[in-house]
């Protein structure tokens, strides 16, 4: 007689791996860990179009930049032939190229006229203007720099006016010049 089997006792049998590996798993989208405050944003957008050549928001010196008269020197393109001559007319594909910051100046040119308040803080903001301290501090700097005598004397009522003042008015004037170049 057969002994019986123990009612834990179990038969494993192992089957042939897969001949088609399964696939793997399709990248995920980063997830966003912290939510920016649209005016940051905003702010940042403007300080990387209003310095095509840099790579960052966050500090810029004005000796880096290259000066605002300063012009292109004009590239010459020559085209030989097999006899010597080309065929075409001198000059004929003599260019000037276009540069990134020759782009931002021209457009703060054809802006000063209608908004001479948000291109001076353009400009500023193109040459000074960084983000290494934080929103609040750029809004402050600017404040500090860019406002007007009234501004400045308003200042003077009370403690609370010259903590707060630079910082307000230097908000408003950077939101005005970035809707300014964004043309809202």
């Amino acid at each position: 007689m057969k002994a019986p089997s123990s009612p834990r006792s179990a038969t494993v049998y192992v089957g042939e791996p897969d001949v088609f590996p399964s696939r793997p798993a399709a990248p995920q989208a980063p997830r966003v860990s912290t939510i920016e405050d649209p005016e940051l944003v905003s702010v940042r957008a403007l300080l990387y179009a209003l310095r095509p050549e840099r790579n960052s928001a966050f500090g810029c010196s004005a000796d880096a930049l290259p000066s605002l008269d300063a012009q292109p020197s004009p590239r010459r393109i020559v085209v030989q032939g097999a006899g010597g001559g080309s065929g075409f007319p001198t000059g004929l594909f003599a260019a000037t190229p276009s540069s990134p910051t020759a782009d931002v100046t021209e457009r703060l040119g054809l802006l000063v006229a209608a908004h001479p308040v948000e291109v001076r803080t353009l400009r500023w903001l193109r040459h000074h203007g960084e983000l290494g301290a934080g929103l609040v501090a750029l809004y402050r700097r600017s404040g500090l720099i860019l406002a007007t005598a009234e501004q400045r004397a308003a200042w003077g009522a009370s403690a609370a006016a010259r903590r707060e003042g630079p910082r307000v008015t230097g908000r408003e004037l950077v939101m005005a010049a970035a809707d300014v170049w964004e043309g809202r």
